[in-house]
């Protein structure tokens, strides 16, 4: 059995999940077009891979802006299942493909601690 597969060199949408899946479909639908029964993302593509960066750590020490940045990429992570998912299942079978990428997950209700003299 051959499958043709196809390869998207795309870029994610920063700690924004809905539009990285807009990518995702447009991507998707391009391959489709193709002939293209399974799509390569790169890795953590939904939920973003922040290459890079420290989120302001230093041992022993954080800044407000690097709590700030990893709030943000923590609420970027999906959840799975969950409605991404759903989503990514739909864009998939609208194509006829098997789209494959690492996504950043979370599974619990973890939140992180608040930043220091932040407003509650």
């Amino acid at each position: 059995m051959t499958t043709r597969a196809a390869v998207a060199q795309a870029t994610p949408v920063l700690f924004d999940p809905a539009a990285t899946l807009d990518v995702v479909a447009d991507w998707s639908a391009r391959a489709a077009e193709a002939g293209a029964e399974l799509l390569v993302f790169p890795e953590a593509f939904i939920g973003g891979y922040p290459k890079g960066s420290t989120f302001g750590a230093v041992v022993g020490d954080r800044t407000v802006a690097g709590r700030e940045q990893f709030r943000r990429y923590l609420e970027a992570a999906i959840t799975v299942p969950g409605d991404e998912c759903l989503r990514l299942g739909r864009i998939a079978r609208q194509n006829g493909e098997s789209p494959k990428s690492a996504v950043t997950t979370t599974t619990c209700d973890w939140q992180p601690a608040p930043t220091p003299g932040a407003a509650a």
